[in-house]
């Protein structure tokens, strides 16, 4: 939007003109680019498993625990407590 914003103040003639299509020209490629990159974020190899595991777990009307740790928080420490409740336990990167 700043980049029609510059274009639509003091760019060439035709943008001058039509500031509306200029607007349209640049937001349109910009929202399915970020829309792409947010996609591909969201597609993280380490977060499938998790996944799978817990529609698994939905489908066979069982419960989730579902952890997020801060910084200073060990996951092995955590893991071996949840593991003598349970059989399986998965861990995911940040």
């Amino acid at each position: 939007m700043a980049v029609a914003f510059l274009l639509t103040q003091y760019g060439p003639a035709l943008t001058q003109q039509n500031p509306l299509f200029t607007y349209i020209a640049l937001i349109s490629p910009g929202l399915f680019i970020g829309m792409f990159i947010a996609g591909l974020i969201a597609l993280r190899p380490d977060r499938n498993e998790l996944v799978r595991n817990v529609s698994e777990a939905a489908r066979n009307g069982k419960s989730t625990l579902i952890i997020n740790l801060r910084k200073s928080q060990c996951a092995n420490t955590i893991s071996g407590l949840l593991q003598q409740k349970s059989d399986n336990v998965v861990q995911s990167i940040k």
